[in-house]
């Protein structure tokens, strides 16, 4: 219950509802066992889901075989229909293996005494840092206690939104460009997709029923899993989130996801606002708004996406034709998003110092009410600006009477300002125009960068 005597006792309507969320909470848990799930309380990041996938994968059963590692392989060659992978279940299984976590900053390695499998981790959505695949790659072909031949090195990308390297992860600057070479041994696996359903469906029933810790956690693992891509039984077979808006009093609008942020934002402004809460109060809205933001943040995901996809469409079709093919980065980090766009036939020199970007798209930008204001940037990278700046800084000059001029970070920039409605609430149509009105702004920059020799 919320305590009366604090200095900062909460008002009648929010107690209400803090009063109700509780004693719904209190009657769900005395019909269903104790949830509790250790990787969602340790907050898993990208090397911890590496760190559970190289244990898996290292798992030998009672004959001595890889067999998580046997299974994937499986996976890879009969569902994602990536037939080169076939040799690794012919070869790398019977080798003498090695598994290694962060060794020279590679999230997941997998090496045999003939071949390598590189595992990119990338579940939280972190942008590919420079040349970051090709450099991977060159280690193992140039490692001075073991070389491998470029034909047996392959490559894993794992990610929440299937979304592919960067163009520019795969090139080594003024050298080699692997990612055509690699076609037929890299494959993209999506934890949602791809990840969840494998280990539901063929490691866990597989499991020895004497591995007592390794199917705990997997249990663990699945629950976690479908925890954060809105998949738990609780968040969706029992209409948990209906439930929380009734109760709550949060189902005026017509639009769910108005509603869930809406009451999202009163939960934290209470927890902000007032140290009155009872412990069990704050472990009651700790828990509802894990589960407001889970669901938030699967909208994310998913119009994340459909932004990156549609931008690359239009990007390609307005600008490519004149100046190369447009090179794309997207960069996520939680419902904050960064969406670089460059022209490598004209700035490739200068591509990781120089580009346009989206500034952090905010939860706002993707459910926030009402107009938005969304701003693309000429952006110059905080270590190398100085090196490029001189070189576009009359270009800014020129530019300065149409577009938004701002200082950031010591460096004047230009860019372009739009208003629109948040993108969780755009259909389809209304992201394409929006996105189409936005790149069409941006073509005086991209003309008069284009005559800069780098």
């Amino acid at each position: 219950m919320v305590a009366s005597n604090s200095q900062d006792v909460l008002n009648n309507t929010d107690s209400e509802l803090v009063r109700s969320l509780t004693d719904f909470f209190n009657k769900l848990n005395q019909n269903q066992p104790y949830n509790i799930n250790i990787i969602d309380e340790l907050h898993a990041n990208e090397n911890a889901h590496s760190r559970i996938m190289g244990k898996l994968l290292a798992y030998c059963n009672s004959t001595g075989e890889y067999s998580i590692l046997k299974s994937i392989l499986n996976y890879i060659v009969n569902v994602k229909e990536k037939n080169e992978f076939k040799v690794l279940l012919d070869e790398l299984i019977s080798q003498n293996l090695t598994i290694e976590n962060e060794k020279e900053r590679i999230d997941l390695l997998v090496k045999g005494d003939d071949y390598a499998i590189i595992f990119e981790n990338k579940i939280k959505g972190a942008g590919d840092q420079q040349n970051q695949i090709a450099r991977y790659i060159e280690k193992l072909l140039a490692n001075d206690q073991k070389k491998y031949q470029e034909r047996n090195v392959y490559v894993v990308y794992l990610t929440s939104d299937e979304h592919n390297p960067s163009d520019q992860s795969w090139k080594i600057e003024n050298g080699r460009d692997y990612k055509n070479d690699f076609e037929d041994r890299y494959v993209n696996l999506s934890y949602k997709s791809d990840i969840l359903p494998w280990i539901k469906s063929e490691v866990y029933p597989s499991c020895p029923i004497k591995e007592e810790l390794l199917i705990s956690a997997l249990r663990q693992y699945i629950d976690h899993l479908e925890g954060m891509f809105w998949m738990r039984s609780s968040q969706q077979e029992s209409g948990m989130l209906p439930k929380l808006l009734k109760v709550s009093k949060y189902e005026s609008h017509g639009n769910e996801l108005k509603n869930v942020y809406e009451l999202l934002c009163k939960l934290r402004e209470i927890q902000n606002q007032s140290s009155s809460l009872q412990p069990e109060d704050i472990v009651v809205l700790d828990s509802v708004k894990n589960i407001l933001e889970n669901y938030i943040n699967s909208k994310i995901r998913d119009i994340n996406i459909v932004f990156e996809q549609k931008s690359r469409e239009i990007l390609n079709l307005e600008y490519g034709q004149s100046y190369g093919n447009v090179e794309i980065e997207a960069l996520l980090n939680g419902s904050d998003k960064r969406l670089l766009f460059a022209f490598p036939e004209k700035w490739r020199k200068a591509l990781r110092a120089v580009h346009l970007e989206w500034v952090n798209l905010k939860e706002n930008h993707y459910v926030g009410e009402g107009a938005q204001e969304y701003f693309i940037e000429l952006h110059f990278e905080q270590n190398t600006w100085k090196k490029y700046y001189d070189s576009v800084k009359d270009l800014i000059k020129l530019l300065s009477k149409e577009l938004t001029i701002s200082n950031k970070s010591g460096k004047t920039i230009c860019g372009i300002s739009i208003k629109a409605p948040s993108l969780c609430y755009m259909t389809d149509k209304k992201l394409y125009d929006f996105l189409t009105e936005a790149y069409n702004k941006i073509g005086s920059i991209v003309v008069a960068l284009s005559q800069i020799r780098w």
